[in-house]
């Protein structure tokens, strides 16, 4: 008994530890005007500066499994969709094409600049290419930005991780398997796309469509609530083990139960209390997933890849800006305008986080270059979630693109 009693006696302190800093530092961050989830990061960093803490390991099963179900069913509970329909071309541009021209534009850097091999920056090219949902969430739920900007942003984030894990798994292969031929490659493609994509969007609408005539004739919220737990996590494993994208069945499925719920489905009277429900939930994963990355985060090794981390920063904000600006003046050719003053912060808003994380650190250890790999999307994230998570305010500012009006409308 005292293995078990030791290893639950080290969760309880972990977990009380990440409460603990989580509760400090929203304290310290409303007193500085830092985003939330930038302060974690750094608190996070810190800590590993402090000795004898419990020990924290972040896994790519515990940011896959553990906390991205909740935060992305949080994600589609609360956006939007009406506004969500107003933005859907520069949302499906910037989702799937834009994720397959910055995934070319970041290799193509890499090797032509850094000089890097091409498969090494293939792989990081599709691990970092797209933003990442949970990060992106967090920081512009804190800020009071204008209703169609946020719009686009969330639900390019939403939505881009299904195209970004298609090419994952694809280069992955691949990589894994160098002899296979055009047609191999091609056909792999098509059967990925199928399955990620078709069963993903399947499971989600399937689930949330049944959620919400189970749910219809209940004015209980703690059983919504327990049911719409059911929903984020059942729609995740069930599209998973069908070899479909969990990502998009849940967001879907949270879409579904939502904007069905508004009307016939989760009565209005407990709709407030499911809400709360969902914030509170989506406030204690993201607070302790900040935290974890930060703690994962190793600045030594970072500045011991220095070369290769430089031109993983440089190569993934240009391809970012081209993609954003490429696109943009796209949509707006076709009719649905994305104002050039909005370039910057959709710029600036590519942050990448935790999935990004979970992804290099499910490389096979064997994979030639996987330590460097690793050593730069973990600069990335980094500096994603530090340096332009704390450039978002000031630019909001500059450009005059915070709405108070627009964040109570939401």
């Amino acid at each position: 008994m005292e293995p078990c009693t030791s290893s639950l006696d080290h969760l309880v302190a972990a977990a009380l530890l990440l409460l603990g800093v989580s509760f400090g530092v929203a304290l310290l961050a409303r007193w500085t005007r830092v985003p939330y989830p930038v302060a974690l990061v750094i608190a996070g960093v810190a800590l590993r500066w402090v000795p004898h803490l419990p020990q924290v390991t972040l896994t790519p099963h515990l940011i896959l499994m553990g906390f991205l179900p909740a935060l992305l069913f949080d994600g589609g509970w609360r956006i939007s969709l009406s506004a969500l329909r107003r933005a859907w071309l520069p949302v499906a541009l910037y989702a799937v094409v834009g994720v397959v021209v910055g995934i070319g534009v970041t290799q193509a850097l890499l090797i032509g600049v850094a000089h890097l091999d091409p498969m090494m920056a293939l792989l990081f090219s599709c691990i970092v290419v797209a933003t990442d949902p949970i990060a992106v969430l967090a920081v512009f739920r804190t800020l009071h930005v204008d209703r169609h900007l946020s719009t686009i942003l969330e639900g390019e984030s939403l939505f881009n991780d299904a195209t970004a894990v298609i090419a994952f798994a694809v280069v992955t292969s691949v990589s894994i398997r160098p002899t296979l031929d055009v047609l191999h490659i091609t056909q792999m493609i098509g059967m990925t796309l199928i399955q990620l994509i078709g069963i993903g969007l399947f499971v989600g609408a399937l689930i949330g469509a049944i959620a919400s005539w189970v749910l219809r004739s209940l004015d209980e919220y703690l059983i919504e609530a327990s049911g719409t737990t059911l929903v984020a996590y059942g729609a995740y494993l069930l599209a998973e083990s069908l070899h479909g994208s969990g990502v998009l069945a849940v967001i879907t499925a949270a879409l579904v139960l939502s904007s069905i719920g508004r009307r016939v489905g989760v009565a209005s009277t407990t709709r407030q209390a499911v809400d709360h429900y969902w914030e509170f939930v989506a406030f204690l994963a993201n607070s302790a997933l900040f935290v974890m990355v930060g703690l994962r985060i190793d600045i030594p090794s970072l500045f011991a890849a220095g070369h290769a981390v430089a031109w993983a920063f440089v190569a993934i904000s240009l391809g970012r800006v081209s993609i954003i600006v490429l696109f943009g003046r796209l949509s707006t050719l076709l009719g649905s305008p994305v104002p050039p003053r909005w370039f910057p912060i959709l710029s600036v808003g590519g942050l990448r986080g935790a999935l990004a994380m979970a992804l290099v650190l499910s490389l096979p250890p064997t994979l030639p270059h996987r330590a460097v790999l690793v050593s730069m999307v973990f600069a990335v994230v980094a500096g994603t979630l530090i340096v332009q998570g704390l450039a978002i305010t000031p630019l909001l500012r500059f450009l005059s693109l915070q709405h108070s009006e627009e964040l109570s409308a939401r």
